[in-house]
């Protein structure tokens, strides 16, 4: 049984049968894979050729660049961001990671939408100030923020400039106790154009 590949040069592979080996290559390499790994392979350099395999996991993907195709066909992670200049076809069911929570808000809260798209807050004050910090890197992103009111309700929350409602009017949260509204923007790089829906439950 192999447990771990190095390969620092160049390596054409076809049809490998490795078992349950973890590959590792850190060098520019053409026709990379031609077959399929039952575990991980570890990239980092540059291929012009197609990666496919039942599990990778991609590392320091500033260094992987000109691939043409890669197919995953088992549970895959990805460490850094993943740039695609193309289309992106997906079969089956595609998850978010976990709802993120902010816990109660207190007086003022920072949501960090590095955290991820989808968060939640409790209003726990008699007013919140909230604040946003844009996600890192260029583009475009849509968010969703769960806000729910604790056991006392009647709480109110003052939100960022940078939020902007539709007719340029506010919204008036649900007030009773424990009541779930949810805000959804869209993020154009400098503003977040948020509209919501009311009282869940």
């Amino acid at each position: 049984m192999i447990n771990t590949l190095r390969f620092n040069g160049d390596v054409s592979i076809s049809n490998p049968s490795l078992g349950q080996a973890n590959v590792e290559i850190n060098a520019n390499a053409s026709n990379l894979f031609n077959g399929s790994f039952t575990d991980n392979a570890l990239i980092r350099g540059d291929t012009s050729s197609t990666i496919q395999t039942s599990a990778v996991l991609l590392d320091d993907l500033n260094n992987l660049t000109n691939v043409n195709s890669i197919h995953l066909n088992g549970t895959s992670s990805i460490s850094e961001v993943l740039r695609v200049n193309g289309a992106v076809l997906m079969n089956g069911v595609v998850k978010s990671s976990p709802e993120f929570s902010n816990g109660n808000c207190g007086t003022s809260k920072t949501i960090n939408w590095n955290n991820g798209n989808r968060q939640s807050i409790i209003l726990n004050n008699a007013s919140c100030t909230l604040s946003f910090t844009a996600p890192s890197g260029a583009g475009t992103s849509s968010f969703l923020l769960k806000v729910v009111q604790d056991a006392s309700g009647n709480r109110t929350v003052s939100w960022p400039e940078t939020v902007k409602w539709p007719n340029s009017a506010g919204i008036s949260l649900s007030t009773p106790a424990n009541a779930i509204d949810m805000v959804s923007c869209y993020y154009d790089g400098a503003n977040y154009f948020c509209i919501a829906v009311f009282r869940f439950g």
